[in-house]
């Protein structure tokens, strides 16, 4: 069985259940909205005390709620991989961009490992970049970047921005359209991802690991946010855990 952690509850679970609709692995997941961001994940775990457990600390948190998603699942039944899939947070004005990064690369460090702690997929600058992109598939997708200040109000901006109206090419319609859909996605992100860490947008890379979480932290802060208008590169999270987790 595999969990999935999730920021938000719309559209994160939405985008989620598509996936894993299509991977034909909904009967085999769980997912748990977790409603903030990593660092209050990670702060509240360790307030449990060192070697809190992350799946303990949820079962926990919530078993009395109306929604519990591990309702039916027996404490003795164990999570093969856990993945946790969450935003940048770069629009984040309390914060400086130091700040930021230096608690990112650490969390990537920690969360690093899907049969462990768990592994991270951080979405630049938060979940709506999945559909910021023109008609699939988007020959330009590499070059899209956001300003720190702009990423205020990325939400409105991504839908001014794409081609589709909503997010119904990868949620709604034929299944034979939608697995086409989320292909080209997961090409689409994959090649912008070895297009960020090795200048080269294409699929799939020579070497998978030189577009890990951490390379891709890595460059979005040497050849983006250094620019005079402190910017972030467009990616999605969910089709690089789609290309990670299918191999191809």
């Amino acid at each position: 069985m595999i969990l999935f952690i999730l920021e938000g509850k719309r559209p994160d679970i939405k985008v989620y259940k598509a996936m894993m609709e299509i991977c034909g692995l909904s009967a085999d997941s769980v997912a748990v909205v977790y409603g903030c961001n990593i660092d209050d994940l990670y702060h509240e775990m360790m307030n449990l005390g060192e070697g809190a457990d992350l799946v303990d600390y949820l079962r926990e948190k919530y078993k009395n709620t109306p929604d519990n998603p591990f309702a039916g699942i027996n404490r003795s039944d164990q999570f093969s991989e856990i993945y946790l899939l969450f935003d940048y947070d770069f629009h984040d004005v309390n914060r400086s961009p130091e700040d930021l990064n230096r608690q990112l690369s650490y969390l990537l460090s920690y969360f690093g490992e899907e049969t462990e702690h768990g592994k991270l997929y951080v979405n630049y600058p938060m979940i709506e970049s999945i559909r910021y992109t023109k008609e699939l598939p988007d020959k330009d997708y590499y070059s899209y970047t956001v300003s720190r200040e702009d990423c205020r109000d990325f939400k409105r901006l991504s839908s001014d921005f794409s081609f589709y109206s909503n997010m119904d090419f990868l949620l709604r319609g034929s299944l034979e359209n939608r697995v086409l859909n989320w292909n080209l996605i997961k090409i689409q992100n994959v090649a912008k991802a070895n297009y960020i860490c090795n200048g080269d947008f294409s699929y799939p890379p020579v070497d998978r690991d030189s577009i890990s979480q951490a390379q891709i932290l890595k460059h979005q802060i040497g050849d983006y946010e250094s620019l005079p208008d402190c910017r972030v590169s467009v990616l999605s999270s969910y089709p690089l855990l789609l290309f990670d987790w299918l191999g191809k």
